[in-house]
């Protein structure tokens, strides 16, 4: 999921530069929003995930035997 997110995010954000360049500045701006919430998206994810890890590395600390 994270890939796609980061693939989709860079794809948007290259169409976005060509629109704005070469077509409609809203509409590139448009896209480059939707890059930012991909992006936004994956570092969401990435800190979800950094979490839960967190909460497995208590349950799993055996130092007391």
């Amino acid at each position: 999921m994270k890939m796609i997110l980061t693939a989709a995010g860079t794809a948007a954000q290259l169409a976005a530069y060509a629109l704005i360049l070469f077509v409609s500045i809203w509409t590139g701006i448009a896209f480059l929003l939707i890059s930012y919430a991909a992006f936004t998206l994956v570092i969401i994810k990435l800190w979800k995930e950094a979490q839960e890890e967190k909460k497995e590395e208590h349950w799993n600390d055996y130092r007391d035997y």
